[in-house]
């Protein structure tokens, strides 16, 4: 496709087209079938049907990763589950080594994903080509026009960057746990193992942190089969779950990283993987629907 015609189809697809087609679109792409609008059951589709009927003006601050910080120190009445901040500006060119600190951090953006830059020096770094990455990234599509995840929609894009969460163990090793909250209830907990090279084993667990009898998968990262012993700051972990999903009527996925017996919360998703993701097996994605219960759902 000519780079005219490219411009064109962008500009009517991500932005003229209205979201309901936009979604089915997509879906099919992704998930290879029509999306029955009428007779929803899989989780993946019934992410779709949250996306254009389950808006409500808060919750682009839940999405935002700046602000909420103040949603999650107000539910739990504490900061201390917050990564420490350091900086934050809507101007790239702040993104120079004079604010940054002495130890290693992550710089990335309030209002995508992967968008993340961990940095263990800073003399060590080619801040030219990280000021125009963020520049980039501050001036890209949000999650609204490429998913049609509504929240996003209202987000102000910022950089921040964080501390660099690592353990002091010789593997260097911690564990974020994102927990798949239902109705308020913990349903599935995802769990991953990541070191210095990202992430090294993955795990999908019941609501008591034993393991699914068989493997599942989210997107493209497949389970590791291996042993898992229920962490001793799992009750603390479900503390937070359930009380930051406590005002989610019907979905919500709470983040939350271990890291020498330590604990932060990292985010708040509502459409986890944008409904997109290939689950497997399709029972499972069913198993997850049926989870699920939206407001057409036929008994």
């Amino acid at each position: 496709m000519c780079y005219p015609l490219r411009i064109a189809y962008n500009l009517f697809f991500f932005y003229l087209i209205p979201d309901k087609i936009a979604i089915e679109r997509k879906f099919y792409k992704c998930q290879g079938y029509k999306l029955n609008w009428n007779n929803l059951k899989t989780y993946s589709e019934k992410m779709q049907w949250l996306k254009l009927n389950n808006r409500k003006s808060w919750y682009s601050d839940c999405v935002d990763k700046l602000k909420v910080r103040e949603y999650v120190t107000r539910k739990l009445g504490t900061d201390k589950y917050l990564i420490p901040l350091f900086f934050e500006t809507t101007d790239w060119r702040e993104v120079k080594p004079e604010n940054m600190p002495d130890e290693p951090f992550v710089i990335k953006c309030n209002h995508d994903n992967a968008s993340y830059t961990i940095v263990k020096d800073k003399n060590d770094v080619d801040w030219k080509q990280l000021k125009l990455y963020y520049k980039r990234r501050l001036n890209g599509r949000s999650f609204f026009w490429c998913n049609r995840e509504w929240p996003y929609k209202k987000v102000k894009p910022r950089v921040m960057v964080e501390k660099f969460l690592v353990s002091s163990g010789r593997d260097y090793k911690l564990q974020e746990f994102k927990f798949h909250c239902f109705h308020g209830k913990i349903k599935v907990i995802a769990f991953y193992e990541i070191g210095i090279d990202g992430v090294e084993r993955y795990r999908h667990l019941n609501a008591d942190y034993t393991m699914l009898s068989e493997n599942c998968s989210f997107g493209s990262y497949n389970e590791v089969k291996k042993e898992f012993d229920k962490p001793i700051v799992a009750d603390e972990m479900n503390m937070i779950a359930l009380k930051l999903a406590k005002d989610f009527e019907f979905y919500i996925r709470v983040d939350i990283y271990h890291v020498d017996g330590k604990l932060f919360v990292g985010e708040l998703t509502f459409f986890d993987g944008a409904g997109y993701d290939v689950i497997r097996p399709y029972d499972w994605n069913l198993e997850l629907g049926s989870y699920l219960h939206l407001p057409i759902d036929k008994n």
